[in-house]
């Protein structure tokens, strides 16, 4: 029995080892078949059948068992039902549960894949890619999710992911997915496209959380890149770094009506980042550094530093994400060149673009604000070494606030040199474009400042410039904006006091010291209150100036202006080449003709345009003296005045020179026409000296006409009031003096005592009309014409004079110059009709002589005489004549008479012939004994007749060698007259005497 059961227990045992050999057998058989062959069918459809189940198509090549037990599955691919990410594999094992699957539960414990890929299709064209994915993923307990060591390459980046999750399907519950928390693949993917890494680069992350109890997420990520290129911007060596927790007391409430904030209101993120340098379109950098952090409700730069072209600059930010107000801060040195970029033509700031620095600012700001009504900033900046629009500072600090686009400078401080510019405010505003001053003072250059606003207000202020900076206090606002027109200045309302003088010139008039206030109010600029020292005087006024008309300098402009004691030939060299001044300045020639040494007194008002072709108005008094117009010295002129188109008119003038005066009731300078016109002037100046004032033709012209003292004299009409080159220059001359109070002339060897007429100036000609003498004790009258129009050089005249009761000796001394024994009264006339300046010996005419009692044996023609009728009477040959005279021609170049008689007592004497201009003699003298005694000298002419025949002489040759023949040929030698008395007639002509005068003297 013992032995049967031996037996049947070895038999037993024989047939389960058989059965054990045969199951592993199988078993082995099976194992390699399903790692060589694969499962089978139904295990593949079961897998394929529960990814279904999570809307997953799920497709592989095979599905083998590996050694290990892992399910692996060979060149895999599935998607969500979504169309949304693709994976493929070469490989991914499955570890499942095989305690479960005996159970008839499909659970896995664990998947890997190796040499996957994903894609993320995000658009028909686009999708993102994950390559050469290398991934471990255990299922734990507690629903437990662990990645170890996760590896794969998005587009040349290494990517490593790790971390442990317990109870991961909670995450689902997460406010972090919930809504829209992250922006669309979409978007994401064109982002991430346009981003260009260099060198090695990757990204690292670590999740560790309890997915029930949010409080315990501790996620990690850290991010390099060797080099960074995106649209926006690069970087070098840029390193990113962040921790992202869930503190217990963190807010939970909803901190924006965003979802997307909300959903992130319970975490806490820290973040650093790094980076050798960066460039962007607008600045670069040498070396950023920033940390910062969220901590609901509030969104942080806790600090960040920033090298900016060796600036450094340091700052921090705060964001209330449920409020929406930030604050932050900027400490540092910030160079033009960093901030230019960011200045446009439609931000708050874009006016900051014309200044140019070589020294950085130093800055301190803190910004506040709300994200959706504004923001503002305050703070204080200095700045060295600068300029603004090419106008140079040295220095510049304020404190500042910037708000609603209106930038208000407290307290500012500017230097360059000894010149400074405070203020208590300026205040610039970008919306009006307007700058506004409160309680300015400077000493900076004016002309500087208006360049430094504007080029348009630079070249408003450019003809008004100080040589030094005055000191000058500023209230008010300007356009801060190019000027293109008139109405961009509507909005200017400045006020400059000068309260310090200083050298002052505008155009080119020039002052030592100004004082006043100058007022820019919309389109005008004002003048007030000005009080100057200049050119040796005083000055006070004010002006108005209209800037109205667009492409017009100025249109209209007013001037009050009270002058004392000016130094006018300084003041007129300045001026005189101003076009906009020059119509005000008596000014006709090249040469000034007035040379105004003082100006005693001026007021006057100014209104006009300060154009090319001025059209200035002008009233006032002046007061001048002493003066001289063309060289003729004035003691003192004074007279009220206006001036408009370019007329300047004075009214009652008053001149005094000595004891001369001029008078009138008008005096009208023409400057279109350069004419001066009088109005019932009275003069008691000298004639010559007004001549020469007006013009030196018109002085030429009356060079031969002499008053040897000052006649009283009125004068109405109009002369030029130009140099005189030509007949043409003289046709609008219509002059006229009437002489009413007579005085001592001269014309020529002439003189008078009194000489009262009229002298007509009218064009081309000179008239002398009803002219009366005193001369010689005795009367003369006439008048005389000349006529400056005739084809050729000098005039043409005529005239007429009669003389009545003439002092023969007196006459004779004054056109001789020589005592003489001639006396008598003359009387006579003389008319010229022809006459030529060029050659007197062409004058045509005739006349008429008589004297009374007169003794004559000292002129040559009767003298040749003296010496035989003594020989005959004693005492004969000088015997006064009781009448001689008789008519005479002018002509043929001499002076003709067909009856010259000698009337006295005892005879008479006959004259025929003439004496030419050359001073050639022609003429036949007899004499008649007794010829005019009282009723028998009819008697004793015929008896006498043959001895009156020889006393007929022919007189020819010369005045200097006269030559005497008897008519009778055999008259005896004795009878022949001595010549020297003909000597006499030549000192009445002049001439040059010729070499042998001297011996003929001796004679």
């Amino acid at each position: 029995m013992n032995g049967d059961f031996r037996r049947k227990c070895r038999v037993t045992a024989r047939w389960m080892r058989r059965v054990v050999l045969a199951m592993v057998v199988a078993f082995l058989s099976a194992f390699l078949w399903f790692n060589r062959i694969g499962m089978p069918d139904f295990v593949t459809r079961r897998l394929v059948s529960a990814f279904s189940a999570r809307g997953i198509q799920f497709h592989c090549a095979r599905l083998r068992l590996s050694i290990g037990g892992s399910l692996i599955a060979q060149n895999v691919s599935f998607h969500s039902t979504a169309n949304r990410p693709v994976v493929s594999a070469r490989e991914i094992g499955l570890k499942p549960d095989y305690w479960a699957a005996l159970r008839g539960q499909f659970k896995v414990n664990g998947i890997f894949m190796r040499d996957g890929g994903i894609l993320l299709p995000v658009s028909p064209a686009n999708t993102l890619s994950l390559d050469r994915v290398q991934a471990a993923l255990r299922f734990g307990p507690d629903d437990t999710v662990a990645l170890d060591g996760a590896r794969a390459d998005f587009q040349g980046t290494e990517l490593l992911l790790s971390g442990d999750i317990i109870h991961a399907a909670s995450l689902r519950q997460w406010p972090l997915f919930q809504g829209r928390a992250v922006p669309s693949t979409g978007r994401l993917s064109t982002v991430l496209r346009q981003i260009r890494l260099g060198g090695p680069r990757s990204i690292q992350l670590n999740v560790n959380c309890d997915a029930r109890d949010i409080h315990s997420l501790n996620a990690t990520l850290f991010a390099r890149a060797f080099i960074v290129v995106t649209p926006w911007g690069g970087a070098q060596q840029l390193e990113l770094s962040a921790k992202l927790t869930a503190p217990a007391d963190a807010l939970t409430i909803a901190v924006a009506k965003t979802n997307s904030w909300r959903n992130v209101a319970p975490f806490q993120l820290n973040w650093t980042a790094r980076a050798a340098r960066i460039i962007t379109k607008k600045f670069a950098a040498h070396a950023l550094a920033a940390q910062g952090f969220w901590l609901a409700p509030d969104a942080a730069i806790s600090h960040f530093a920033a090298d900016l072209d060796g600036h450094l600059l340091e700052g921090n930010a705060r964001l209330d994400i449920a409020t929406q107000n930030y604050r932050a801060g900027l400490q540092g040195t910030l160079g033009m060149a960093s901030l230019r970029p960011f200045l446009t033509t439609s931000n708050a700031i874009a006016a900051f673009g014309h200044l140019s620095t070589t020294v950085p600012a130093r800055v301190s700001l803190a910004f506040r604000g709300n994200l959706k009504r504004g923001f503002g900033v305050r703070g204080s900046v200095a700045l060295d070494h600068f300029s603004l629009r090419r106008q140079s500072v040295d220095r510049f600090a304020t404190d500042f606030s910037f708000t609603n686009r209106v930038l208000a400078l407290f307290h500012p401080r500017l230097s360059r040199g000894t010149e400074t510019m405070t203020a208590s405010n300026v205040t610039f505003d970008f919306v009006r474009r307007v700058v506004s001053f409160t309680n300015g003072c400077g000493t900076a250059d004016p002309e500087s400042v208006a360049r430094a606003i504007g080029p348009e207000t630079g070249k408003l202020m450019e003809p008004y410039r100080f040589l030094q900076p005055p000191e000058v206090r500023v209230n008010g606002q300007a356009p801060f904006r190019d000027i293109e027109g008139p109405a961009d200045v509507d909005d200017a309302n400045l006020k400059f006091d000068i309260v310090r003088g200083a050298p002052f010139q505008c155009l080119k008039f020039q002052a030592q010291n100004v004082m006043g206030v100058v007022w820019w109010r919309a389109r005008q600029v004002l003048l007030t209150n000005v009080q100057a020292r200049a050119y040796g005087g005083n000055m006070a006024g004010w002006a108005a100036f209209d800037f109205d008309v667009p492409h017009e300098p100025v249109r209209d402009c007013r001037l009050s202006v009270a002058v004392t004691n000016l130094d006018v030939p300084r003041l007129a060299a300045d001026l005189r080449n101003v076009p906009a001044i020059r119509p005000l300045l008596p000014i006709v020639t090249t040469d000034n003709p007035v040379a105004v040494s003082r100006m005693k007194r001026v007021n006057a008002i100014l209104r006009g345009s300060l154009r090319l072709n001025p059209n200035i108005q002008a009233q006032g008094s002046v007061a001048v003296g002493p003066f001289a117009v063309r060289d003729q010295p004035v003691d003192h002129f004074a007279a009220d005045f206006s001036f408009t188109n370019r007329v300047l008119a004075f009214s009652g003038p008053r001149l005094r020179r000595g004891t001369e005066t001029m008078t009138a009731s008008n005096i009208i300078v023409d400057l279109n026409r350069r004419v001066i016109r009088f109005i019932n002037g009275c003069s008691t100046a000298d004639p010559e000296s007004v001549a020469r004032a007006i013009g030196p033709e018109t002085g030429k012209l009356m060079e031969p006409y002499h008053f040897l003292q000052p006649p009283e004299v009125r004068v109405n009409g109009q002369a030029p009031f130009r140099d005189i080159n030509g007949p043409a220059d003289v046709d609008d001359a219509n002059l006229k003096f009437d002489i009413v109070r007579g005085a001592p002339f001269q014309c020529l060897k002439f003189q008078a005592q009194s000489v009262m007429g009229v002298v007509w100036w009218r064009a081309q000609q000179v008239l002398l009309t009803n002219v009366q003498a005193r001369a010689y004790g005795g009367n003369l009258a006439g008048w005389a014409a000349f006529d400056f129009g005739v084809p050729h050089d000098g005039a043409d005249y005529r005239f007429n004079a009669t003389a009545q009761n003439l002092d023969l000796a007196a006459l004779a001394r004054g056109l001789t110059g020589r005592s003489t024994r001639l006396k008598g009264e003359v009387r006579g006339s003389v008319a010229v009709t022809r006459g030529d300046t060029r050659n007197w010996r062409g004058m045509i005419g005739s006349g008429n002589v008589h004297v009374q009692n007169g003794f004559l044996w000292d002129i040559p023609l009767f003298g040749v005489f003296s010496p035989l009728l003594d020989q005959i009477s004693p005492g004969l040959g000088s015997i006064e004549a009781s009448d001689a005279g008789g008519n005479f021609r002018v002509g043929g170049g001499g002076v003709s008479s067909d009856s010259f008689q000698f009337h006295s007592t005892l005879m008479r004497l006959d004259y025929s012939g003439g004496v030419t201009f050359d001073q050639t003699i022609h003429a036949t003298v007899t004499a008649q004994l007794l010829r005019d005694m009282p009723g028998l000298g009819q008697f004793f002419s015929v008896v006498f007749w043959p001895v009156g025949k020889i006393f007929e002489y022919n007189v020819t040759g010369t005045l200097g060698h006269p030559n005497m023949q008897s008519v009778v040929p055999f008259l005896p030698g004795l009878l022949q007259f001595p010549l020297h008395p003909l000597r006499t007639l030549q000192n009445l002509v002049p001439q040059d005497p010729p070499p042998d005068a001297h011996k003929n003297s001796a004679r």
